[in-house]
């Protein structure tokens, strides 16, 4: 849990919607109970948290990192074992993907209620 509503909510709609089963894992719970750990796209982890998810790692769990909830609370220094150094923000917010279909394209899928 992040304590940043947005991103928890977020986090919380995906895996709602992707009708995935999920438990909150905090600082009470074993972590060995778990296979994966989904951490928050929001610096969040103070270091005794970040060295129970290393240790977490090195006992064949996984991660799932998103945006910057590998950083450490104060966001500028990486401090999960995730392999990668921290560069600064990024130059740009979001990225989208955009899929440009021709009608030909449209009246298929149409045709399978694929659209």
């Amino acid at each position: 849990r992040s304590y940043d509503e947005v991103h928890d909510e977020g986090l919380v709609k995906i895996l709602l919607e992707g009708q995935i089963n999920f438990d909150v894992a905090n600082y009470e719970k074993d972590l060995g109970n778990f296979d994966v750990i989904i951490i928050p796209g929001v610096a969040c982890l103070d270091r005794n948290a970040a060295d129970r998810l290393n240790q977490f790692t090195l006992n064949g769990g996984s991660l799932v990192v998103m945006g910057s909830g590998a950083l450490y609370v104060d966001g500028g220094e990486v401090i999960l074992n995730i392999g990668a150094d921290y560069e600064g923000p990024a130059e740009f917010d979001s990225d989208y993907l955009f899929f440009l279909m021709t009608k030909h394209h449209q009246n298929l899928l149409r045709h399978r209620d694929l659209l």
